[in-house]
């Protein structure tokens, strides 16, 4: 997504909705049909599929015309967790092929597919900023910062003086 991020929409609604513009009606999901996992995908992206797809699909998240995305999804993730897996205990840096050092390719390998995963993530609402952006945290009246209690445990404030 280019631009800056909307607001979410319960922000706007405590804030006033100050531009005044009509805000989206939570979105209604379910009764679609999740697409198959194809038997060509490597195996960490199989692993990845079966962890990923029935959660979305139990939402109802995704569509049979979801494949390709989901594909695309998956193989980044098998990627980037395949990365993540040579790079531990990897040096950071390597000797490179004119005799100078520099940075483990691996390194490049883990970032972008990092970056892929978040977005295609974003796309399909695997995350509690673009749940309550798409306002699916609506459907059972949860907030940002309900999901974000949810997934990090409440805070622990203490007044400064």
């Amino acid at each position: 997504m280019k631009g800056r991020k909307p607001k979410p929409v319960e922000a706007k609604r405590l804030a006033g909705n100050p531009g005044g513009r009509p805000l989206p009606e939570p979105v209604i999901l379910g009764g679609r049909v999740a697409p198959r996992m194809p038997s060509y995908l490597p195996d960490g992206a199989k692993a990845a599929w079966r962890q990923i797809v029935p959660r979305l699909a139990a939402v109802g998240m995704l569509d049979a015309a979801d494949g390709p995305a989901l594909e695309a999804l998956v193989m980044n993730v098998a990627i980037m967790r395949q990365a993540a897996g040579e790079l531990d205990g990897a040096p950071m840096m390597v000797d490179g092929s004119h005799g100078n050092v520099k940075r483990n390719p691996l390194f490049d390998v883990f970032q972008t597919a990092q970056a892929e995963v978040r977005t295609w993530c974003e796309r399909f609402g695997m995350d509690p900023a673009t749940r309550t952006r798409l306002g699916l945290a609506e459907l059972q009246r949860r907030s940002l910062a309900t999901e974000m209690n949810a997934e990090l445990g409440e805070p622990r404030l203490r007044k400064v003086s």
